[in-house]
């Protein structure tokens, strides 16, 4: 079993904190009597809805759904309470997350329930009855990499109790697309895909791919020929219209002139090729979508790059002006065609006026990003580089000025792929990577770019003919010893002095460099060579922060490698052997983190999941690799279904870890050898990167944008604990954790509902964080000087278990959050009275946190006497200064205390102590000079 108790994390919160820009989105639909209400699905955020015509989105799946990947999603025409969800999306790259099956909602969004069909792996698309809410056709491509039976067409008659393997072709060819006709429910078609991913290619197409079509709801089906393809066909969309229903569109991938938009008046009887514009056709398995509009028979639409529409029945297409391109799913309200909604690569964006105007992508914080890295500024920064758009920089907390979030934004260097770079210490320097082999620098005071000299990456010939392999993610990494010294890797290393102007290669090719898996990436009809698919490469680079001279380097293809000398030898440290404890074959080094423990001491997190293997490779050498232990067996905590991306040591206590999952975030107290789940509040989502940066633990996501767990001294202190066999529990009623220091000069909003077009900020002033063990009959928190003074009592609010779905690791199934708050030790009698009585006479075990704004009490305002006795604090008290403070927490009879240190404004280090001192002092006069005052006033009246 776990280490330590769940209940003693219950403090811990995870805060998201943007960007709140789009990222891709495959799924949306729509209530055609509600045109404001829409639902989108995204690659890696869950369900969105919105009320209000795209203004506001809000999440509808978190607490729920197991995984953030949805591919399908459609609303019951009879009941609009009832929506179906198909996770996992069909438009699969290279490093798409898996899907886990179908969900339900009877109750517009509010609660979810699965539904089936958890080997699904991606779906396509999802139809539910006209007239019957529980009978549901799911088109499954199955397994993105690699082979299994559940896929194809799948039918649910009770609601998806049971369901049926309607159209089952082979355990490599599945169905994408499905569509009814409009008015006659038992005449379905579909679509057939055979596609399966590799690291190193993209197969899609086979002799099974195709359209089909039932006439009896899906108990038989006929593979439609009548002038479609009918030998290798690859990816199939499809669409039917109302104003002319026994018209079908089919937009098929097909070898030479054969693929296109197809067009059947009869039913699909027989086919017409209307369309091989390159425009229609183009990258087929990430596009091939045809929609029909509802009301003008000859009007069709067509998704990919740009959206495009036809008015002459497919003949000819314009392209349309949206606000991002990448186009995957249109929804098209069947009463007012000007109204529709687009899901594309920067989210989901609605029109009410046939696509003049559309809503913004500035209010999804569904970003996908690769990678953070921190800077040491005040407030630190967080930079990542986002899929589908641009790397991004944002701050931990918001600055006092500031009104938008996009005002606190910055360019992060390179393009979509990053990774960014800089040296903690000099943020105003960054790199970042495009596409692998291209580099710039980005020198932020000047807003001045500059394109580096190096070896030039290639995707017009095989990656085993190519110079260099850069992979679509190549590392790009600043030493930790010398700002202007920076690394890049293809499968060779390359190192440059000078901050990227000139480069020296100073590696052999570190890789397995087996040729087999270099050839031309897509098949076997359409190549598809980005850079995604090239294999055999250097995939994780990691600089000793101990020594200048030592270099960790691991590979894609299951070679880790060591220099202690940079770069002039260079000694194969890849764990081998038989068993648990070696490589598995093939294992991409995701990751490597080197120890602040110890020079030989590092972390690998390994993945295979793009092999369809999803069990959990965690790996440590204490020995700068001569041995290594692997720390994940799927039954220490971390599920044997959970690929571990990343993996992180905490810098001050040791065997302290973090880890990043396909479905979430874990800790282990005890060096790796068990594993609980760390995911709170965090949505599930894929965790591609952590870092732990001044007592914060700092995420990036593949489609929640960037998270932070703000301070995880909990952690550190029960880890210390543990290590030295202390009971976990503690001692009495209260488990108070220890404040980290507070820094004056930082602003923010107080602990509040989030507000749904700003990232969630962090409180100004420390942060106090405790669990109450057991029932009891109140609660009071203060706040001393170092004279013994209570100066402050702040107000405890509950802190509720996360909204999302319990691990094998929880046990038990968390509460929505609770909103109850508990009044402090009251500064008089009238709010002593006032607080007993709104607190409840008993208050039940849990987690709990308050803020204190680092002042100390306010001015007195005497009570009029036909109101009440005695006097109450009147306004906001001075600001304490620099100093020695203490936390005290009484409740159930039990007070426990613990130190808490404020310090001065990191940013402004000019301002002295005695600046500070005789602020306070200043302060402290006008304050009881107004107290005076108003006791004068009392007087007179």
């Amino acid at each position: 079993g776990p280490g330590v108790d769940s209940a003693l994390l219950g403090s811990l919160q995870w805060r998201s904190v943007g960007p709140l820009r789009g990222g891709r989105a495959t799924a949306v639909t729509g209530i055609a009597a509600q045109p404001h209400v829409f639902y989108m699905g995204t690659t890696g955020g869950g369900v969105w809805m919105t009320d209000d015509a795209g203004t506001h989105w809000r999440n509808v799946s978190d607490g729920f759904l197991d995984v953030g990947n949805i591919g399908a999603i459609d609303v019951a025409d009879s009941d609009p309470r009832v929506i179906w969800v198909g996770t996992g999306s069909a438009s699969i790259r290279g490093n798409s997350s898996v899907g886990r099956g179908v969900w339900r909602s009877d109750d517009g969004g509010a609660t979810w329930r699965f539904a089936g069909l958890r080997e699904s792996g991606a779906i396509g698309e999802l139809v539910v009855h006209p007239t019957d809410p529980n009978t549901v056709w799911v088109a499954a491509v199955g397994h993105p990499f690699g082979r299994n039976r559940e896929r194809g067409v799948f039918r649910t008659r009770d609601g998806g109790a049971t369901w049926q393997h309607v159209l089952a072709l082979d355990d490599s060819t599945g169905a994408v697309a499905l569509a009814l006709h409009p008015t006659d429910p038992g005449t379905i078609y579909a679509g057939a895909w055979r596609a399966e991913r590799k690291p190193w290619t993209m197969i899609s197409g086979g002799p099974a791919g195709g359209v089909y079509r039932s006439t009896n709801g899906g108990d038989s089906w006929t593979k439609l020929a009548g002038g479609l393809p009918t030998g290798l066909v690859g990816k199939v969309g499809l669409a039917t219209t109302p104003a002319r229903p026994d018209r079908v569109w089919a937009l098929v991938e097909a070898p030479d002139t054969l693929g296109g938009l197809y067009r059947s008046d009869d039913r699909g009887d027989s086919w017409t090729l209307v369309s091989r514009d390159r425009r229609v056709t183009g990258r087929p398995f990430y596009y091939t979508h045809v929609v029909a509009d509802p009301v003008n028979a000859d009007q069709v639409y067509v998704l990919n790059v740009q959206l495009l529409r036809s008015t002459d029945a497919g003949r000819t297409f314009v392209q349309l002006p949206v606000p991002h391109g990448d186009t995957h799913d249109l929804w098209i309200n069947p009463r007012d065609p000007s109204i529709f909604a687009l899901a594309d690569d920067g989210g989901t964006v609605v029109t009410l006026n046939g696509g003049r105007t559309f809503s913004s992508l500035y209010n999804q914080p569904t970003a996908e990003l690769y990678d953070v890295v921190v800077d040491n500024a005040h407030p630190y920064r967080l930079y990542g580089s986002q899929q589908d758009n641009t790397a991004i920089s944002v701050l931990s907390r918001r600055l006092h000025n500031s009104l938008r979030p996009q005002q606190e934004w910055g360019y992060g260097a390179g393009c979509e792929t990053g990774p960014v770079a800089l040296h903690p210490d000099h943020p105003e320097t960054l790199w970042g990577g495009c596409y692998g082999g291209a580099i710039n620098r980005y020198h932020v005071p000047s807003d001045t770019r500059t394109s580096l000299v190096h070896p030039p990456a290639s995707t017009n010939v095989a990656p085993s003919e190519m110079a260099d392999r850069w992979q679509w993610v190549a590392p790009i990494v600043v030493s930790p010893h010398d700002p202007r010294t920076l690394y890049h890797a293809s499968q060779y290393l390359y190192r440059s002095r000078d901050g990227g102007d000139t480069w020296a290669r100073i590696s052999p090719d570190l890789t397995a460099n087996d040729s087999t898996r270099q050839r031309w990436p897509g098949g076997p009809i359409t190549p598809d060579h980005t850079g995604v698919e090239v294999f055999g490469t250097i995939f994780a680079v990691a600089p000793s922060p101990h020594d200048p001279r030592t270099i960790w380097v691991g590979t894609d293809d299951g070679r880790v490698q060591l220099t202690t000398d940079d770069g002039a030898t260079w000694r194969d440290i890849t764990p081998r052997g038989r068993g648990a404890n070696a490589m598995p074959a093939r294992g991409t080094v995701n990751r490597i983190d080197v120890s602040a423990h110890a020079p030989g001491r590092a972390f690998l997190a390994v993945q295979r999941y793009r092999e369809d293997d999803f069990a959990p490779h965690v790996f440590r050498t204490d020995d700068f690799g001569a041995t290594w232990v692997r720390l994940t067996d799927g039954r220490n905590g971390i599920p044997a279904d959970h690929p571990v991306r990343v993996v992180r040591e905490d810098p001050v206590v040791r065997g302290l870890l973090y880890a990043g999952t396909e479905f979430g975030a874990f800790v282990s107290f005890d060096d790796g050898r068990r594993w609980q789940s760390l995911q709170r509040n965090l949505p599930a989502t894929p965790i591609t990167d952590l870092k732990v940066q001044r007592g914060d633990l700092v995420a990036s996501t593949q489609g929640r944008s960037f998270w932070i767990l703000d301070d995880v001294t909990p952690l550190r202190e029960l880890a210390t604990e543990l290590a030295a066999g202390a009971t976990m529990a503690g001692a009495g009623a209260v488990r108070l954790f220890t404040p980290r220091p507070a820094a004056r000069g930082v602003v923010g909003d107080p602990l509040q509902e989030v507000d749904l077009l700003q990232p969630t900020d962090l409180p100004h002033g420390a942060l106090v964080q405790f669990v109450t063990t057991r029932d009891v009959d109140g609660i009071a928190v203060q706040l001393l000087d170092s004279t013994g003074t209570v100066i402050a009592r702040p107000i405890a609010q509950r802190v509720g278990m996360a909204p999302t779905r319990p691990t094998a690791a929880d046990g038990a199934v968390p509460a929505r959050t609770d909103s109850a708050r508990v009044a402090a030790s009251a500064p008089s009698t009238a709010t002593a009275a006032a607080a007993a009585a709104a607190t409840p006479s008993l208050v039940r075990a849990g987690a709990w946190r308050a803020t204190w704004e680092l002042r100390g009490a306010g001015p007195t305002v005497p009570i009029d006497a036909t109101r009440g006795n005695g006097a109450t604090a009147g306004g906001r008290g001075p600001k304490v200064p620099p100093g020695r403070f203490t936390v005290r927490i009484i409740a159930g009879g039990d007070t426990v205390a613990r130190p808490l240190v404020v310090t001065g404004n990191p940013a402004a280090p000019w301002i002295t102590q005695g600046d500070y001192d005789a602020q306070h002092a200043l302060a402290i006069a006008v304050r009881d000079t107004m107290s005076a005052i108003n006791g004068v006033l009392a007087t007179l009246r």
